[in-house]
């Protein structure tokens, strides 16, 4: 009795133990046959209208609800309110004494959403010297114009403050006798203070999120003076250059756009690729304290028109890199998505994070960042 015990035990045993491997390797040869799932998207289109002409410059107004739109040759900039059916709520109209608006990242709000200040081009005689105006958004009226006794600049950039109480402006002048960099006080405008940043031709202003440091980014020039792709960092607490990372791309190359990350110790630096631009990367990543690259995207052909770190840490997005949107993680080690845009010159991310908006020759196109 205890023999037979023993033999059907084994046998029970050697049954369930074949039963298992069946089981196993059924399911192994299942999962081996299972094409692998490609990730969701990260953004998806929820939003769509079009301009009248090309669009150069987007902005989203703090409370989302509003997006203000800026073209190439139209001389107004419309704030469209783009939820449910599209449509334009406001003209800006184009102040007198002032010139063309600025072919780029020249549109900003103000932290609390009550001003909208937007950049000119290079000011010709006949048009005065205006070279920022501010405006009550809610109204759409003109509350300041911002002048300089030389005319504008064609790569101005300006940014507010995150506590609304600053204007930074970058302005693109060669003057030895003039500041490149100038900070305003908000509502009377006046300058506060300003620095010199000769021979660095800036073409990109960023400031970090906590407000206390800024980047420059360009390209120098002048007489006698070796062409350097550079950036600058700004302590605007002491209103000294802390750090100059010089090569930031190679000789003849240009710094075209900047970026911080969201917790301020990376910033990322858009170039151009291709033609008489002989560059391996056409973004970099930097660790800020020291200057070090830590990242690059070799990528060609390629023209850095836009990028942006959502403020929300999650992802880094690029706009003009081989004719598409790039959509990556905030390490910049992983591709989550890519969008066709062929003529995409200008993005915009909402301040909480959740929006990103894409201008592609006339058409504006608004996506959910999931």
């Amino acid at each position: 009795m205890p023999g037979q015990w023993s033999r059907a035990r084994s046998l029970g045993a050697a049954l369930f133990a074949g039963s298992l491997s069946l089981l196993i390797t059924s399911h192994s040869a299942h999962a081996a046959d299972t094409p692998t799932k490609r990730p969701r998207p990260i953004a998806k289109e929820i939003s769509r209208f079009t301009e009248e002409e090309d669009v150069s410059g987007l902005t989203f107004s703090p409370d989302i609800h509003d997006i203000a739109v800026s073209a190439f040759v139209t001389l107004n900039v419309h704030v469209w309110a783009w939820q449910g059916r599209p449509q334009i709520v406001r003209t800006l109209l184009k102040p007198h004494g002032t010139a063309d608006y600025l072919s780029g990242d020249g549109l900003r709000y103000s932290p609390d959403g009550k001003l909208l200040a937007i950049v000119h081009k290079l000011a010709r005689d006949a048009d005065g010297n205006g070279v920022v105006s501010i405006f009550d958004s809610a109204t759409g009226d003109l509350v300041h114009s911002i002048a300089e006794p030389l005319g504008g600049g064609d790569r101005s950039r300006i940014e507010f403050s995150p506590d609304g109480q600053k204007l930074l402006r970058l302005y693109s002048h060669s003057s030895k006798n003039r500041d490149q960099f100038i900070v305003h006080r908000v509502y009377t405008w006046e300058e506060e203070w300003g620095l010199n940043i000769l021979p660095l031709s800036g073409m990109s202003l960023a400031l970090n999120p906590r407000g206390d440091m800024a980047a420059i980014g360009g390209i120098t020039l002048g007489p006698g003076v070796v062409h350097d792709a550079r950036i600058l960092i700004i302590d605007l607490a002491s209103r000294q250059i802390t750090r100059t990372i010089d090569n930031a791309f190679p000789p003849e190359n240009e710094v075209e756009q900047l970026a911080w990350s969201a917790d301020g110790r990376r910033i990322a630096a858009s170039g151009i690729v291709g033609g008489s631009y002989s560059v391996p990367d056409a973004v970099r990543i930097f660790d800020v304290a020291t200057g070090a690259q830590i990242a690059g995207e070799p990528v060609n052909p390629a023209h850095g028109f836009g990028l942006r770190y959502t403020p929300d840490g999650r992802y880094l997005i690029e706009c003009g890199i081989a004719q598409t949107v790039r959509i990556w993680d905030a390490q910049h080690k992983v591709l989550l998505q890519t969008i066709p845009a062929a003529h995409a010159y200008a993005i915009a991310v909402s301040r909480d994070g959740s929006y990103l908006a894409i201008a592609n020759g006339r058409e504006v196109s608004i996506w959910y960042l999931m």
